[in-house]
């Protein structure tokens, strides 16, 4: 006969693989569903313009021509990636896809490691359904890679602390060094582990003091890297940031929970017509709440640190040190809060969740809290249906290309506009015209009637269009629109001559 427990443990050691398959399946599903169709915009642009550059060296030195307060890590790969699989923006779109999905085993790994493999389950199963790294896994951009690099650092650091091996310890330094000079902000992650390590090392100050010096290493580099920088050009470059208030501190939870890509409300953008972000946020919040109070109460009975309680530690950390230094930031020195500078400091909450999920005692209580995860997930997730991530400029620039004559003028509402109909449409640029401010538009419109053509306005709806819709029957001007979807949607208006 055999032995019940050893067959417990075997079903314990098998189930978490075909578990965790079938997130990354999902993740997969949710990053490709509308690749095609995502059209590139500002940000994802100045890298797609460039990619035919002959070497390395000089695109990444039009890249930071481009983008001043760039650090090359991702741009060296993006590259490389180029000579590899292409330079369409679907083929680079593909290696934020692949970094994003090789990122969801790691928070598995790490997750089990804390906690145990239910919360590691629970932990890849909310970073795979959260819309902001769906968003940001399909970006021609750093994130996603900064991502995969936070938990390899954070993988590496637990278990140097734990089996002190100076393998762990090389890997995790690595993995920093090349986070330091793939985004700025990073910067921040490390004063958070770096907290952490005081507080819960600090009897072990040859460690503190080592990784303490290595760091500062990598610091003075990046301040080399940083001295080439015309300072000027990077107020400029960051001159659309405004000071945030408690209303966007607020909103970057509501995002890291996984409701929403960013600031827009989803409603518009869902089958339903309803939003439950909220009820998500709600969700992560009573959970892990709930959580942290039972850690620490069982802290106080033990009469010391635990396991668990360090593992807290350093999540809060991770959560809450990069959050709050950028938010100060934005009042000391400059306005900066912007939340994917920290998308990183989104992945404790998932892990947070994984750990009080698997905590819960109650079988019935347990799943019933999974079954929420995954039916708030689903109903947020299911904006896919209703139409790409971003704004739809592809499809307005077949609507154009069939409609727009020879003597007409595309009027591009604030430059953002006029980039990516540029990039994205085969319309002349000589007949594409920019207006950067409301007052701008209207006299666009009537020098295309000198021109003896009509004009088309594109608008992005972030943007109120109110004052631009008043401005047309002031001037006597008659106007239809069509809006094409995406978060957020565009609107174009068409403006014909009067007769």
């Amino acid at each position: 006969m055999s032995d019940p427990g050893t067959a417990q443990k075997t079903r314990q050691g098998t189930w978490p693989a075909p578990a965790l398959a079938a997130v990354v399946v999902v993740a997969l599903l949710l990053r490709t569903w509308q690749l095609g169709s995502e059209s590139p915009w500002w940000d994802e642009i100045v890298t797609l313009e460039i990619l035919d550059a002959p070497s390395v060296v000089e695109f990444v030195s039009l890249e930071r021509a481009a983008d001043p307060p760039m650090t090359p890590g991702y741009f060296v790969l993006a590259y490389y990636w180029s000579r590899l699989a292409g330079t369409s923006t679907i083929a680079m779109r593909w290696l934020s896809v692949l970094l994003g999905l090789v990122a969801l085993p790691l928070t598995y790994v790490l997750a089990r490691r804390l906690y145990n493999p239910t919360a590691g389950w629970v932990a890849a199963l909310a970073h795979a359904a959260a819309l902001p790294h769906v968003y940001y896994s399909q970006e021609v951009r750093v994130y996603a890679l900064v991502t995969l690099l936070t938990l390899v650092s954070t993988c590496a650091f637990w278990l140097a602390l734990e089996d002190r091996r100076p393998g762990w310890w090389a890997l995790h330094l690595a993995a920093n060094f090349v986070l330091a000079f793939t985004h700025l902000f990073t910067v921040l992650f490390f004063v958070a582990q770096g907290c952490f390590l005081l507080v819960s090392r600090r009897r072990r100050p040859r460690v503190v003091v080592g990784w303490s010096a290595a760091h500062g290493g990598f610091l003075a580099l990046l301040g080399l890297w940083l001295s080439t920088v015309d300072l000027s050009s990077v107020h400029e470059a960051a001159s659309w940031m405004v000071t945030p208030g408690l209303r966007e501190f607020a909103m970057t939870f509501l995002i890291f929970a996984g409701g929403r890509p960013h600031n827009e409300n989803p409603a518009a953008h869902l089958p339903s017509g309803i939003t439950l972000d909220w009820a998500l946020t709600l969700l992560f919040a009573g959970v892990i709440g709930w959580f942290i109070v039972k850690t620490l109460i069982e802290r106080r009975e033990c009469g010391g640190a635990s396991s668990a309680s360090e593992a807290l530690g350093l999540l809060l950390c991770w959560l809450a040190i990069p959050i709050g230094v950028l938010f100060i930031a934005s009042f000391v020195w400059r306005p900066c809060f912007v939340y994917r500078y920290v998308l990183f400091s989104s992945l404790p909450l998932y892990i947070l969740l994984g750990g009080a999920v698997s905590s819960i005692r109650a079988r019935r209580a347990q799943a019933l809290v999974i079954v929420a995860l995954v039916i708030l997930s689903v109903h947020q997730a299911s904006g896919i249906a209703c139409g790409p991530f971003r704004p739809d400029w592809q499809r307005l620039s077949r609507y154009l290309e069939t409609r727009v004559k020879a003597d007409d003028t595309v009027v591009a509402f604030q430059e953002i506009s006029l980039n990516a109909l540029n990039f994205n449409s085969d319309l002349p640029e000589s007949q594409v015209r920019l207006a950067r401010v409301w007052s701008e538009v209207c006299p666009a419109v009537l020098d295309a009637y000198d021109r003896n053509g009509d004009a088309w306005l594109t608008v992005w709806l972030w943007s109120d269009p109110a004052n631009i819709e008043a401005c047309f029957p002031a001037n006597d001007l008659a106007a239809t629109h069509v809006d094409f979807p995406g978060w957020p949607k565009l609107r174009l208006y068409h403006v014909p001559r009067p007769d």
